[in-house]
C-alpha cells in the first residue's frame, strides 16, 4: 500500500558518452549507438511495449559523438534504436549526415528500421550511399493482416515488403529480415506463407525466431486467450497455442535425427482459471515435392543445427507425409 513517486526521466543529453575514452582495441570492436530509447508502437511480443513515448537524445550532440566514432574507424556502428525511422525528419539528417563522410571512412552503420514508415525521400537516401555503408534489419514478424492486428501492429503489409524490396534491389546495403512463429491467427500453413512472401524477396538474411514470454509483453498476458503454453525455462519459448502444437513436424524429426523425442507439455495452471478439458486436434498434410519438404526444413531451428547425415537423408526424399498436431485447453473463469 506504499506509494512510490518516481523521479522525472533525465533527458538523455545528460547521460555520459560511454566512448569518451579512446580504449586500446576500440576500432577492432562493434560498439552500440543509443539515439533515443522507448518506441512508439506497442508490439505485442516485445518488451518494450509497456513504455510509453520515445526520448531522443539531441541531433547536434549525435552528430558529434559519431563523428568521434568515424575519427577512430570503428568498423561496425548499431544504432541500438527500437525503431531508427521513427522520427523521419530526424533519420533523414543522420543519413544525411552518414552521406557526407569520405570513401576512406570504414565505418558501417546498422539501423533498425519499420519498413512500412520509410518515406519516399528516406528511401531515395538510403539507396544513394556508397555500398556498405549502412546494414537494415526488418522485423517483418509476419505478412498476415490478422496476426499483426492482435499484435498491435497495423502496417500496410504491401507497402512493407514493397519498401524492403527496394531497399535489396538497390543493392548498396545489407538488408536482414526477422519472422516470429506462433503469433496469433498464424498455424504452420499460414505462416509458411508469410515465410514464402519474405523469402521471396531476397535478403541477405532471414532470421526466424520462435514466440517466447517476455515479462511484460502484451502477449505474456493472454495465455487463456490463445492457448499460449510456455517453457518455464529460459528462453520462455512457445510450447502450443490454438493454432499450433506440440507434436507439429514430428515426421520431420524422424528424418533429421536418429533418436528424435518429443517435446515436452505440460498443463500450466492460470489464476482465475480452471482447467474444463483439452481437446486434441490432428492432421495429416502431403508435401509433394522435394521443393516443399526443403521449404518446410528451412522454417524450422532444425535447419542450423541438424547433422550433415540427417540432412542429407531429407534431401532424398521425393515427398513427405507430415503430422499437424495441437491441443486446444479450455478454461472457465472461476
Amino acid at each position: 500500500g506504499k506509494r512510490v513517486r518516481c523521479a522525472p526521466m533525465p533527458s538523455l543529453d545528460e547521460l555520459p558518452f560511454i566512448y569518451e575514452e579512446d580504449e586500446p582495441g576500440l576500432k577492432h570492436r562493434i560498439l552500440y549507438y543509443e539515439a533515443s530509447r522507448g518506441c512508439p508502437f506497442r508490439c505485442g511480443y516485445c518488451l518494450s511495449a509497456p513504455e510509453k513515448g520515445v526520448r531522443q537524445r539531441s541531433l547536434p550532440l549525435i552528430l558529434a559523438e559519431l563523428q568521434q566514432l568515424t575519427d577512430r574507424g570503428i568498423p561496425l556502428v548499431k544504432f541500438v534504436d527500437r525503431t531508427f525511422n521513427c522520427d523521419p525528419r530526424r533519420s533523414q539528417a543522420i543519413l544525411e549526415w552518414i552521406g557526407t563522410l569520405p570513401a576512406a571512412v570504414p565505418t558501417c552503420f546498422h539501423l533498425e528500421v519499420e519498413a512500412d514508415h520509410l518515406t519516399p525521400e528516406l528511401i531515395r537516401t538510403m539507396t544513394r550511399l556508397p555500398r556498405g555503408r549502412i546494414q537494415v534489419e526488418i522485423g517483418v514478424q509476419s505478412t498476415n493482416p490478422e496476426t499483426l492486428a492482435a499484435c498491435h501492429r497495423n502496417p500496410s503489409v504491401e507497402r512493407c515488403l514493397e519498401n524492403t524490396r527496394q531497399l535489396i534491389e538497390a543493392g548498396n546495403m545489407k538488408v536482414h529480415t526477422d519472422l516470429i512463429a506462433g503469433l496469433p491467427y498464424e498455424g504452420l500453413e499460414r505462416f509458411r506463407q508469410s515465410f514464402t512472401e519474405v523469402y521471396a524477396l531476397g535478403a541477405h538474411q532471414l532470421q526466424l525466431g520462435f514466440l517466447k514470454r517476455l515479462q511484460g509483453a502484451p502477449l505474456a498476458a493472454e495465455p487463456a486467450e490463445y492457448g499460449y503454453r510456455f517453457s518455464p525455462h529460459p528462453p520462455y519459448e512457445l510450447l502450443g497455442s490454438r493454432w499450433i502444437g506440440p507434436e507439429e513436424l514430428w515426421e520431420l524429426k524422424q528424418v533429421l535425427y536418429d533418436r528424435p523425442y518429443p517435446n515436452q507439455v505440460k498443463q500450466t495452471p492460470y489464476p482465475g482459471f480452471s482447467y474444463q478439458e483439452i481437446r486434441h486436434v490432428e492432421a495429416v498434410i502431403h508435401l509433394p515435392c522435394q521443393e516443399d519438404i526443403h521449404a518446410l526444413f528451412q522454417m524450422t531451428p532444425y535447419y542450423w543445427k541438424t547433422p550433415r547425415a540427417g540432412a542429407q537423408r531429407l534431401a532424398a526424399l521425393t515427398a513427405l507425409d507430415v503430422t499437424i498436431s495441437f491441443d486446444i485447453h479450455v478454461f472457465r473463469r472461476d
